[in-house]
């Protein structure tokens, strides 16, 4: 797995079942993005680590948009409470990558074109399907100024959303700075 900010690894499968790299990199919440069910073995419900399912398949005609904003916010109040989070795939070069970009798109002032190019800075396999990227550049034209809000009301009383923003930003702006 690879941390692409602060708090927020992307990775695949083998990773979302390696309890060792999970402890190690202190893994307390896991989205699993994949186009079976699956669980993770120590997440879920009565565990104290969290993990949401979405069940998407990694071929250009699936349709991203209905998962955006339930999975930003998934990883946004994670990653406000302090917690690691773990956003996996099969392999973690389509589907984890594509809502790892959604996400860093919405919070830091990354265009586009520089949230590919970083996220494949600090992940040299990522490769989003087509139509994923398609979406993606839909996404970064107009809505996601309705997602960076709704995330902005969602931290409030929490470590604060600018303050947050801000990190993101200085992180993302390493962009060309090897690890």
């Amino acid at each position: 797995m690879d941390e692409v900010l602060p708090g927020l690894f992307v990775g695949g499968l083998r990773d979302a079942q390696d309890s060792e790299q999970l402890a190690h990199f202190r893994i307390e919440a896991v989205i699993s993005i994949l186009d079976f069910e699956r669980t993770i073995e120590g997440f879920g419900p009565g565990t104290g680590k969290e993990h949401l399912m979405i069940k998407l398949s990694d071929c250009p005609q699936a349709n991203i948009n209905p998962y955006l904003t339930p999975v930003s916010e998934f990883i946004h109040k994670a990653r406000l409470s302090g917690k690691n989070v773990l956003l996996h795939c099969l392999v973690g070069v389509s589907r984890s990558i594509c809502f790892a970009i959604a996400y860093i798109l919405t919070v830091t002032n990354l265009n586009y074109a520089a949230a590919i190019a970083y996220i494949e800075s600090k992940r040299p396999v990522a490769r989003p399907n087509f139509g994923f990227r398609m979406q993606l550049y839909k996404y970064s034209q107009g809505p996601i100024y309705e997602a960076r809000q709704h995330l902005r009301v969602i931290s409030n009383g929490t470590m604060s959303f600018d303050t947050l923003f801000h990190n993101d930003c200085a992180y993302s702006h390493s962009l060309y700075i090897a690890p």
